[in-house]
């Protein structure tokens, strides 16, 4: 029941009350309790109908004739007790009726002050906006007034200079006419007039030649006002007739690899070479290697330059041409190639020669052939290009099976090989005689392996296997003489600056600068040759420059770092700050866990990957560097 119905309710039952007590208002008499059956006595209302009827009517007769009507003075009593009661609750209601009132009065109030500073912050932010634009459409006038002086400046010049030459030839003309007709027309002595014939024929040949210089350039300004704001401006921009021959079209590359997309800058210039919004309308058409042709989106930057996107979605040769008014820009059409990354797939599952069972790590040697660590079919192959068998070798002297993860080759074609299964790092020549093994007493697991190049140090990650911190020793960079001695380590479990959690992969630039793949923080971090810490790139996600398991990392002789991204199944490419470049390849190349990468020492910017999960090695080539 709602508290309007518990009102309305006791006021009902408080008018019953008052009804209830039914006492006759004749005359009223008090019976003591010795008469009465009551502990205090009774009231009683006599009224007398025998006297009204016979007033001298006396006696004991008379008395049985009296209508007595007792009320009880417990039932007045339980009549107040109950309107009383109900008087408090109804009291109570109304307080708490009261109570509601006062908080929505205050919500009220509330609600009243707020709106009121609503609207004063309404009233400054319309003024504020109003200032701002007005003082936008004040500059903007300013500027386009300031342009159009500057415009018809330089154009009044430009047309007095044209007139002033117009002058000068007219003149010219009229100095050969007067001659031609006083040496000629006019001469009488024929060997004379042939004497000069030759000279007034070069005159004329001259002045005839002057006929293409009388037309004065016409360039139309025009004041295009802005109708809905969304090229940025407020009251419109000022258009210009360009020169075609003066226009230029920056960032067309000869290739392209298939699905991705490049900007074009198209430049639009007056014949001073001046950028200027065209009154002529640019048009861009993508001429596809079937032959067919569609029209690019063309977007205007209202400041004499143009944006067009062009994606390349099929392999083969395209063409881009653009113009403004029918007429081509100087250099179109302009030919793209479309190429596909992915060149050439070496291998397949198996143990045969040229088979291979999850290939991690990988190595060009001297020769040019590659050096494959064949992890799970515990051996080193060493292949060429065309995926031919060179050689192949294993070794059976340890405890466990070989289980090669990485290789590196020193200037003196030694291999030096990261043995995961017995935890250390193996070395043998060329062919694959085993020379030492270092690296029991501090590896745990080593994963990644590389000699710099300016000391010949041996770098090895060290991590536990499962990446968490279960081992104190785990999550380092072992750092080693190339004949196996101990010299310290960095690093550590961890996500701060410095530590790692399960690195990978490790690599040198041009300066020195140690590069390694920190795995499970999904990061590239870069240290110095005193191992400091320098600079950190890379986060976890599947977008460009982000990480999901950064594995394999390749530093080119450009300084361009490459990284293989083991569970996003893609290399990407950065510069040597570390900023995102662009992807190597394309989703359709099936990458499954690529680990190793090294790039081609040949200068045709190959990358050469270990597919992991496709048991095969695949060559890229980098067509966008080129």
């Amino acid at each position: 029941m709602s508290s309007e119905e518990s009102v309305t309710e006791c006021i009902r039952e408080l008018e019953g009350l008052e009804q209830k007590p039914d006492i006759d208002h004749g005359e009223v008499d008090f019976v003591p309790a010795a008469k009465t059956e009551s502990l205090v006595g009774e009231l009683i209302n006599i009224t007398n109908e025998s006297s009204v009827a016979d007033p001298e009517n006396k006696g004991p007769a008379a008395t049985s004739k009296i209508n007595v009507t007792v009320v009880n003075s417990r039932n007045v009593l339980k009549t107040e007790n109950d309107y009383r009661k109900r008087l408090v609750e109804l009291i109570q209601i109304l307080n708490k009726q009261a109570t509601i009132a006062r908080e929505r009065r205050k919500e009220g109030e509330l609600l009243h002050n707020k709106f009121e500073m609503k609207c004063e912050d309404t009233v400054r932010n319309i003024s504020r906006k109003t200032k701002t634009t007005h003082e936008k459409v004040k500059s903007e006038e300013t500027t386009l007034l300031e342009d159009l002086e500057k415009k018809y400046i330089i154009k009044v010049t430009e047309i007095q200079s044209d007139i002033d030459e117009l002058q000068m030839k007219c003149g010219k003309l009229v100095s050969m006419i007067s001659y031609i007709e006083m040496r000629t027309l006019h001469h009488k002595d024929a060997a004379e007039l042939m004497a000069v014939t030759t000279n007034l024929n070069q005159n004329i040949k001259e002045l005839l030649q002057m006929e293409d210089a009388y037309v004065i350039q016409k360039e139309i300004i025009e004041f295009q006002p802005c109708d809905d704001g969304k090229r940025g401006d407020l009251v419109g921009i000022l258009r210009s007739d360009v020169c075609i021959t003066k226009c230029t079209v920056d960032g067309v590359p000869q290739r392209l690899i298939k699905g991705q997309s490049v900007h074009l800058l198209i430049t639009t210039r007056d014949r001073r070479g001046k950028a200027v919004n065209p009154n002529q309308k640019v048009k861009v058409t993508l001429t596809l290697p079937d032959g067919s042709c569609k029209d690019v989106r063309v977007t205007e930057n209202v400041d004499g330059t143009h944006t067009v996107t062009v994606r390349g979605e099929v392999i083969g040769d395209y063409k881009v041409s653009i113009s403004l008014s029918a007429q081509a820009i100087p250099g179109s059409p302009f030919d793209v190639r479309v190429l596909m990354p992915l060149v050439k797939t070496l291998g397949k599952k198996g143990k045969e020669d040229s088979c291979f069972n999850n290939p991690r790590g990988i190595a060009f040697d001297k020769d040019g052939n590659l050096v494959v660590a064949d992890s799970e079919n515990h051996r080193i192959q060493v292949i060429d290009l065309d995926g031919k068998m060179v050689r192949m070798f294993t070794f059976t002297r340890f405890d466990n099976k070989f289980e090669p993860w990485d290789v590196a080759i020193s200037e003196e074609s030694h291999l030096f090989m990261s043995d995961y299964g017995n935890k250390q790092i193996v070395v043998s020549d060329a062919n694959g005689k085993f020379m030492i093994s270092f690296g029991q007493t501090e590896l745990r697991h080593p994963i990644g392996i590389a000699i710099h190049p300016h000391n010949g140090v041996v770098y090895v990650t060290d991590w536990d296997g499962n990446g968490k911190d279960t081992d104190k020793d785990g999550h380092y960079i072992r750092k080693y003489t190339q004949d196996g001695k101990y010299i310290n380590s960095f690093g550590g479990f961890g996500r701060k600056e410095g530590q790692f959690e399960a690195p990978y992969s490790v690599d040198f630039d041009s300066e020195g600068k140690v590069y390694v793949s920190d795995c499970n923080n999904h990061r590239v971090q870069v240290f110095d040759e005193s191992d400091h810490f320098v600079r950190s790139f890379g986060r976890d996600g599947k977008d460009e420059g982000q990480f999901d398991n950064p594995s394999g990392i390749a530093v080119g002789k450009d300084n361009f770092v490459y990284v293989a991204d083991a569970f996003g199944n893609k290399i990407q490419k950065f510069d040597i700050n570390g900023q995102f470049m662009y992807r190597i390849g394309i989703d359709e190349d099936n990458l499954n866990r690529p680990r190793g990468i090294v790039q081609a020492v040949d200068g045709t910017r190959k990358l050469i990957v270990t597919d992991g999960r496709n048991h095969c090695i695949k060559v890229f080539v980098d067509w966008t560097g080129r």
